[in-house]
């Protein structure tokens, strides 16, 4: 047998772009909001490899916390949200997590603002799958199923493998009770499970990402009673299971769902590092102090899990 850590972590746009081209949202080539003093303030440098912060995509100091975590829990793999390209996260993991992924990945999915899916991995992929195109209809090429992507991965460690199914569901804002979207994504998800092994049961496979829905809601409710899938978090005490504050009230919208086979074979608890959240997120609960860093590392609690191959 073989033991490895997977992770999932939103990161909270990783993004090369400037903050001065947020104001045009929607477009996917944005226009400085003032050129001249765009390209005075050093409109022309990629941001993420300088000093600068004014105007940069995330500021250093954020990066540098968002890689603290990722450093100190070493996962084998992990699941990304909210990477604007393969090339923003060759750079992080260059400059801040010093190349400690030799392999990464991101597909260009459907998301307009450019917010992806993507892995770091130190174990080789062995098979890349792209669910972006599945349609909600068969009469419009436009309607697709999921906002970003469901983005497949095998990897292997030695002579086991592993398959991801990288998601990040339709935001709350948009669709609050999920019953347009992300209940049909998490539909959709369950079906490509289905398709992709003729006994899903038996197999090490992870469903993981944003889900932007809570436990007791359709979109993870599905996974569970079709796949028999474990929400690995339920195997901590409830007021831990938490990944994300909305106002005061702790959420879980971020999961590693489990396949069967490899949830009995593999005991260890899930570990949810909250380091680093922005103040904007406990103002509402000063109690939660303990968990803010200094600029905050993500909006999001990254999770990890060693499981046994």
């Amino acid at each position: 047998m073989k033991t490895i850590r997977v992770g999932v972590f939103n990161l909270e746009n990783l993004f090369l772009r400037y903050r001065l081209l947020d104001k045009e949202k929607g477009s996917r080539e944005p226009k400085a909001v003032d050129p001249e003093k765009f390209i005075k303030e050093g409109g022309h440098i990629n941001l993420l490899d300088t000093e600068i912060e004014d105007y940069g995509p995330i500021s250093k100091s954020l990066r540098t916390l968002t890689a603290r975590i990722i450093i100190d829990n070493a996962p084998d793999v992990l699941a990304v949200q909210e990477v604007e390209s393969q090339e923003a996260l060759f750079q992080f993991n260059r400059k801040y997590l010093k190349n400690a992924y030799p392999y990464f990945l991101v597909v260009d999915g459907n998301d307009q603002r450019q917010i992806d899916v993507g892995y770091l991995s130190k174990l080789p992929f062995e098979s890349i799958n792209t669910h972006q195109f599945l349609q909600t209809s068969t009469k419009d090429r436009r309607k697709k199923v999921f906002a970003r992507d469901c983005l497949e991965v095998t990897v292997r460690a030695g002579e086991k493998r592993l398959t991801l199914f990288n998601n990040h569901f339709t935001s709350r804002i948009s669709d609050e009770n999920g019953k347009k979207r992300r209940d049909p994504q998490a539909k959709a998800v369950a079906e490509i499970v289905k398709e992709r092994f003729a006994n899903p049961d038996e197999e090490n496979w992870i469903i993981c990402g944003d889900f932007n829905a809570l436990p007791d809601e359709k979109a993870v409710t599905v996974l569970e009673s079709s796949l028999d899938a474990e929400n690995i978090l339920s195997r901590l005490p409830v007021s831990e299971r938490w990944t994300y504050i909305y106002k005061g009230k702790l959420q879980q919208l971020d999961y590693l769902m489990a396949s069967p086979a490899l949830a009995a074979r593999s005991a260890a608890l899930p570990l949810v590092d909250r380091r680093g959240l922005p103040k904007a997120k406990w103002k509402f609960n000063p109690k939660l102090t303990e968990y803010i860093g200094e600029h905050g590392a993500s909006d999001h609690c990254a999770q990890f899990w060693d499981v046994t191959l």
